[in-house]
């Protein structure tokens, strides 16, 4: 009885929803930092950008069901963005090592995103 009032009282704050759901969320993903910062990063502060939005909303229950569900949509809308943003993070460092390859010579530094040979 004693662990299932904590539980409810811990849920009766928004702040401490917000984190829980924001965790629960980034660690469903599947990502990590270090090969999708941008969807990572996005997807929390989308969940919070989202909750702050739901809490603006309802009272009582029907405040923490905004809240929850605004973080759930910040959370999918920043992580769909962030996502976007690394394929084309990836996009761009291919095309340029593709193009280091291709146009420099052997020990010579190359100008980010030119098509053209080094003078």
């Amino acid at each position: 009885m004693r662990v299932s009032q904590t539980f409810t009282s811990l849920f009766r704050k928004p702040a401490a929803a917000l984190l829980v759901s924001a965790l629960a969320i980034t660690g469903c993903q599947g990502t990590s930092l270090e090969n999708n910062p941008k969807q990572t990063l996005g997807t929390i502060v989308g969940a919070g950008l989202g909750a702050l939005a739901g809490s603006q909303f309802g009272g009582g229950k029907g405040q923490m069901a905004a809240v929850a569900l605004g973080a759930l949509a910040g959370a999918w809308a920043g992580s769909e963005l962030g996502k976007s943003l690394d394929a084309a993070d990836r996009g761009y460092m291919n095309r340029n090592a593709q193009d280091s390859l291709e146009y420099s010579r052997a020990g010579a530094a190359c100008r980010p995103y030119s098509r053209r040979p080094s003078p």
